[in-house]
């Protein structure tokens, strides 16, 4: 059985680039790691101070290999891209298992906008706001069922995943 055409199934024989990390700039670096710890189980790697004692401006957190860079910016920016187009995200995450994920964060507190709901383009995805207005979709491949496939076969269309 095929997966979906994804960039997380796109095939390459011997891949160089092993991960992307967006940076996302938060007004509290701290505030915003601990979140992503707490609400949404991600690991938070060490602070970078610009002195020693002085409050953090950078950090990364991490779940399962994959990292989001949190950087301090200016209070009063506008970070989300939801901001500027009503139906725009900021972090797209590839599951393999979206409802373990929604039961993790629903206990977690996670605040969920959306989901989860399956969508046109063939992924089931959940929504997720952090503390800083960032969207972060969370989406899982659908697979068509035995009868689409059944179907799309009697019809002479091309069968996919």
């Amino acid at each position: 059985m095929s997966e979906p055409d994804t960039p997380a199934n796109d095939a390459q024989p011997a891949p160089n680039v092993f991960i992307v990390a967006p940076c996302l700039l938060v007004d509290d670096v701290v505030a915003s790691a601990e979140h992503y710890r707490d609400k949404l189980g991600f690991t938070v790697g060490p602070y970078a101070r610009e002195v020693k004692d002085g409050p953090p401006y950078f950090a990364m957190v991490g779940r399962e290999g994959h990292w989001v860079q949190l950087k301090r910016a200016p209070s009063g920016h506008s970070p989300s891209n939801r901001a500027h187009v009503a139906d725009a995200w900021d972090v797209y995450v590839f599951v393999h298992d979206l409802a373990a994920l929604e039961s993790e964060f629903r206990e977690r507190g996670a605040r969920i906008l959306r989901g989860p709901e399956d969508m046109i383009h063939r992924m089931r995805e959940l929504e997720v706001a952090d503390r800083d207005g960032y969207v972060v979709i969370f989406g899982q491949p659908i697979h068509k069922s035995h009868e689409e496939k059944a179907a799309a076969e009697a019809t002479g269309s091309a069968p996919d995943a």
